[in-house]
């Protein structure tokens, strides 16, 4: 009888693994069904507009049948695996498997809201208008778009934690087993590979990433700069060179028709064609008005 006993011990990284991939298989195969349900009554065009909702409420529905009735999930049954909560490493209460729920379900759900609201906003409007340096903002795009990966590199990293809920609530997984059952290794040779090639992937494609947006961004400003220079620049040429000597304005005088000219220059070809020389308006010289303070 005592060699078929149950005992607990810390789960392993691969059972950990395996219970979450087993959930979100569980997961997409209630998404689908749910789909089909949902565009044989509301037809595929609600379909489409809905699927973020449609997987909030897919997630909320598995767990609440699961963890938050104090049940294994099916990965976790699969796997022989239970959370614990700490130090007692006794069943999470309803109130933290509630709060594991309300994370695990509606932080997806906002992070991709948050995205698509980050997208409506270019890098250089986040630097020109928010006043962002262009470091930060190259760093929260990249970081945002890669955050569940990084999440998943910190569990590689140190086995505990597979979901940022889990992290946050301090909820671990316990194996059962019998006690004359051997104990998986706790860090094995290709558990160890696989953390060491994906968190060296994740990495060079971070700095990638990040180099090349920090590179567009900085060549978009730059135009972005160049082109404000010669608006500005032509924008002042014009407001203060006289389009019939082509030198700086010298006593502004207003036509009739709205034109600034030198006061000698346009004088003179009033004089001599009784007119505008840039809109061709009739009028006499004496309706040529000197601008005093004129900038």
């Amino acid at each position: 009888m005592s060699s078929h006993a149950l005992t607990l011990s810390t789960a392993a990284p691969a059972q950990i693994c395996r219970a979450a991939q087993k959930d979100q298989f569980y997961q997409q195969q209630l998404y689908t069904q749910l789909s089909e349900l949902v565009k044989a009554v509301s037809g595929v065009s609600f379909l489409l507009r809905s699927q973020r909702e449609l997987q909030l409420a897919c997630r909320i529905l598995y767990l609440s049948l699961t963890t938050l009735s104090s049940n294994q999930t099916l990965g976790e049954e699969y796997c022989s695996i239970l959370l614990s909560a700490p130090p007692s490493g006794a069943p999470p209460s309803f109130l933290r498997n509630l709060s594991f729920l309300i994370i695990e379900s509606f932080g997806p759900y906002l992070l991709d809201q948050t995205r698509s609201l980050f997208s409506r906003t270019t890098p250089v409007q986040a630097v020109t208008q928010l006043d962002i340096s262009p470091a930060i903002c190259c760093l929260c795009k990249v970081l945002f778009s890669s955050a569940e990966n990084i999440m998943l590199a910190l569990f590689y990293t140190e086995s505990t934690y597979y979901q940022i809920s889990k992290r946050i609530l301090k909820m671990r997984y316990l194996w059962i087993h019998a006690k004359s059952q051997k104990l998986p290794p706790t860090l094995s040779t290709t558990f160890r590979l696989i953390s060491l090639l994906f968190i060296s992937q994740l990495l060079i494609r971070l700095l990638t990433q990040y180099r090349n947006e920090s590179s567009s961004l900085m060549t978009e400003l730059s135009n972005l700069k160049l082109h404000s220079t010669a608006d500005v620049t032509s924008s002042t040429d014009k407001g203060t060179r006289c389009v019939l000597c082509l030198e700086e304005i010298n006593s502004p005088s207003l036509t009739p028709c709205g034109h600034i000219f030198c006061w000698v220059c346009i004088h003179n070809a009033c004089s001599s064609r009784g007119e505008c020389p840039c809109c061709k308006f009739s009028f006499s010289p004496s309706r040529i008005v000197l601008l005093q303070n004129y900038s």
